[in-house]
């Protein structure tokens, strides 16, 4: 009877850690093309998104300081951008992904989260994309700041 009960309590408890792990991975799966679609969105004006050059640097950017933040923070900025990549579209009646998505309804779609409780993540996630992304010279430029003859 003992050896049941010490089977029993071993399955139940790899049922647990597997849930968490599961959980983990789920919130982990954030794809390079997840964070392109984000990204593109974010940054685009009315002119399009930004250079394919510039969004490829934020990505890989975005990857070694997450990389370097520690568990907590990669769970949450990529549990964010999986929160966004499908929860956004539905906010606007289109099936996830956001990736798949139009750049103008991709745009809308993330305008439209943010405004309702599910869009609380997101703040977190373009805080550091907007800090990575006007590191960059030419984004810098665009907006006027460091400028030739302008103030820094």
């Amino acid at each position: 009877m003992a050896h049941r009960r010490f089977g029993l309590e071993r399955r139940q408890a790899t049922r647990r850690l597997s849930r968490g792990a599961e959980s983990v991975m789920v919130a982990a799966m954030a794809s390079s093309d997840e964070l392109r679609a984000f990204a593109e969105a974010l940054f685009s004006t009315p002119d399009g998104p930004p250079p394919a050059e510039r969004i490829a640097w934020l990505c890989e950017d975005f990857h070694d300081f997450v990389e370097q933040a520690g568990p907590r923070s990669e769970l949450i900025f990529k549990g964010a951008l999986f929160v966004a990549t499908w929860l956004a579209p539905p906010t606007i009646g289109r099936r996830p992904p956001l990736a798949n998505l139009s750049l103008a309804d991709r745009s809308r779609a993330l305008e439209t989260m943010e405004q309702t409780p599910a869009g609380l993540p997101l703040l977190a996630l373009k805080a550091i994309l907007c800090t990575i992304y006007y590191e960059d010279p030419g984004a810098r430029a665009e907006i006027g700041v460091d400028r030739p003859g302008g103030r820094s």
